[in-house]
């Protein structure tokens, strides 16, 4: 900035077209407006309800003791 004025030059010559406040105004002057809940939707005849996603299990952290076969002694001393 200090550049640009010590060369008596106006700095929207420096800025890009796409920064200006015109052109942002024509961007967002045709923004989709909220709705206040499900009763200002309007009911679709033909669109189903979309089922909630499947619960799948996630992975749990590996057991820490063997599991042993039914014919194997219980042991009863703690490492």
């Amino acid at each position: 900035m200090v550049v640009i004025h010590l060369k008596d030059e106006n700095p929207k010559t420096y800025v890009d077209n796409c920064y200006t406040k015109e052109t942002q105004l024509a961007i967002y002057s045709n923004f989709i407006r909220p709705i206040r809940g499900l009763k200002q939707w309007e009911p679709l005849p033909d669109m189903l309800p979309i089922p909630p996603p499947l619960i799948r299990r996630l992975p749990s952290r590996p057991t820490k003791i063997r599991r042993k076969e039914p014919d194997e002694p219980q042991t009863t001393v703690k490492l």
